[in-house]
């Protein structure tokens, strides 16, 4: 979202109301190099979630922000969010400031990623933004014994994530010449797509790879009612 007027922030607050949700950082933890999982308390029992929604939060006076939850805990009344801390905009530096007894405000959830819980196949696809993506979905996965195989672009300083979260995914380089290049290569040689065709797929983090990646299914022939993305961050763009 791009920079709006305070007072247009402040109207959406009160006119949706109802799907804002005060909420208070009640734990901070870091994963190295550049990952900050926050867990937030508040009235959050009643929310409608699906795994892979993303909610939004007010990171200044005039300019929001869309993260997917790690995890939620109806019960408990808490949520999670996996940070990653790229120093380069508002967002990253809001949320590499946040503190034990913070209170945010959070709006949602929604989003056009949605854990199909019918399907018994499923496929994750990001980066470094996306882990948080692929932690919430991986372990809904594992809760319902379905299939699923995921693939993470990454800075190679970046591989030891996979292993410090229990990620159970594939890395692949990140090219900025050619976006999803390694990415699609493994997939070609990993995955018989004869079982997978009736599966789901779900493609964030980077616009351009996302792009790429959805261009190589549909050759492959997956159905495009079967592949959901959510870009992330797009070269030159702030605010997605």
């Amino acid at each position: 979202m791009p920079k709006i007027p305070k007072w247009l922030g402040d109207t959406m607050e009160v006119v949706f109301r109802k799907m804002v949700h005060p909420a208070t950082v009640v734990a901070v933890e870091y994963i190295p190099p550049r990952l900050k999982r926050v867990v937030l308390q508040g009235d959050l029992g009643q929310l409608k979630f699906v795994p892979g929604n993303v909610v939004e939060f007010r990171v200044s006076d005039r300019e929001f922000r869309h993260y997917t939850l790690s995890a939620f805990d109806p019960g408990r009344g808490q949520c999670e969010v996996l940070f990653y801390l790229h120093d380069r905009g508002v967002g990253s530096k809001w949320a590499a400031q946040l503190q034990v007894g913070d209170t945010v405000k959070m709006m949602g959830p929604g989003g056009r990623i949605r854990y199909n819980r019918e399907l018994q196949h499923h496929f994750f696809f990001g980066d470094e933004t996306s882990l948080g993506l692929v932690q919430c979905l991986q372990q809904e996965a594992l809760s319902r014994g379905h299939q699923y195989r995921a693939v993470v672009e990454l800075e190679k300083k970046h591989y030891c994530l996979l292993d410090a979260m229990g990620l159970q995914a594939a890395a692949v380089g990140k090219s900025y010449e050619k976006p999803g290049g390694e990415a699609i290569a493994h997939v070609e040689a990993a995955i018989h797509f004869e079982a997978w065709l009736q599966g789901m797929f779900y493609l964030t983090g980077r616009a351009r790879s996302i792009q790429a990646m959805r261009r190589y299914l549909l050759q492959r022939g997956v159905a495009s009612g079967r592949i959901r993305c959510e870009p992330y961050w797009a070269e030159g763009k702030q605010g997605l």
